[in-house]
């Protein structure tokens, strides 16, 4: 048997040695060559770079371009951290792109561990890149996340025009009474006047709702709707159930509104009855100015200071109020 000289069983040696050096070694030059890299720096030193140099981060991975989606669909599965970090890159990348990422999706619609934050972050990139939300699942979505409902109905960067909300479902954020004050107001300001969504009755009972802001915006909107969607007999209705049964803020709107229009001199009456009837001295106040700008001055106005003058609850206030602009007008005359 012939024996290996002694040097080639160090050569082989030393090559058996050095084996696994050169294979790490090509491992970590492919990993380098195939990981994305901006300005020679790698993806993962720009993504962790995010918290402390949003803008570098993004425009790192939007100038990377697509070649960086495989190492962001893979921070997307991972941590909550992490996948939020991604969610939010990803949106400020590829924004406007309409591009499809299919592990945001995935974030977004099937993955139910994931905190409310993550999932609305991925709701906001998803949004931004201007990715397309079947119906189906945008009702899931908002059945199931709350703060998706503010996102959509609130936040200004969120293109209103392309909204998945339909009017019906806006229709139904708005006469939802359990939800916050502020997301129902949010629906109601994007819901045009219409026969199907928001119609002379849905208007009428919004006038009398429980939450102010709710009443002043139908109020309003009630107004415009009497010339555009016949409402004429609904909003004659409303001023006359305000002024009798509702709170002095809304009264004074509601007059606020009519004061200078024709529904003044339709509604007289109301208003009398209002002035002699409230314990409210600015309302009384503003209810008589109003009166006394009604020409010429109807019979009922007339009667209706006489029997305040002598009534003996008569705030002072008011009772001066009442001489003061009664002198002014008989001087006038």
């Amino acid at each position: 048997m012939q024996l290996i000289p002694n040097k080639s069983r160090k050569i082989a040696l030393y090559c058996l040695a050095i084996l696994p050096t050169l294979v790490l070694g090509a491992i970590i030059v492919a990993k380098w060559q195939s990981t994305p890299r901006h300005n020679g720096i790698s993806a993962d030193t720009w993504f962790y770079s995010f918290e402390h140099d949003k803008l570098h981060s993004i425009d790192a991975f939007k100038k990377m371009g697509v070649k960086a989606l495989p190492f962001l669909s893979k921070k997307l599965a991972a941590s909550d951290r992490d996948c939020y970090v991604a969610c939010r890159i990803c949106g400020g990348a590829f924004k406007s792109t309409h591009i499809e990422i299919p592990a945001l999706k995935a974030t977004l619609m099937k993955d139910n561990s994931r905190n409310v934050g993550t999932v609305l972050a991925a709701y906001h990139a998803a949004r931004e890149i201007g990715m397309a939300i079947d119906l189906e699942d945008f009702t899931k979505l908002v059945k199931k996340n709350a703060g998706i409902r503010a996102a959509e109905l609130t936040t200004a960067r969120l293109d209103a025009a392309n909204s998945p909300f339909t009017p019906d479902m806006l229709r139904d954020e708005l006469l939802n009474t359990n939800e916050p004050s502020s997301l129902r107001l949010a629906a109601f300001q994007r819901l045009q006047i219409s026969s199907n969504a928001l119609d002379c009755s849905t208007l009428e009972s919004l006038s009398l709702d429980d939450d102010p802001a709710i009443q002043r915006t139908a109020i309003s909107k009630l107004m415009i709707a009497e010339n555009t969607a016949d409402c004429k007999d609904d909003l004659d209705a409303v001023i006359s159930q305000i002024f009798h049964h509702s709170n002095a803020q809304i009264q004074n709107y509601l007059l606020s509104c009519i004061r200078r229009t024709e529904k003044l001199s339709v509604h007289c009456n109301d208003v009398c009855n209002l002035l002699e009837k409230s314990s409210d001295p600015d309302l009384q106040i503003n209810c008589l100015i109003a009166l006394l700008a009604l020409s010429p001055e109807p019979r009922e106005v007339q009667a209706t200071i006489k029997s305040l003058l002598v009534s003996p609850d008569l705030d002072e206030r008011v009772r001066r109020e009442i001489e003061r602009r009664t002198s002014k007008t008989t001087v006038q005359k």
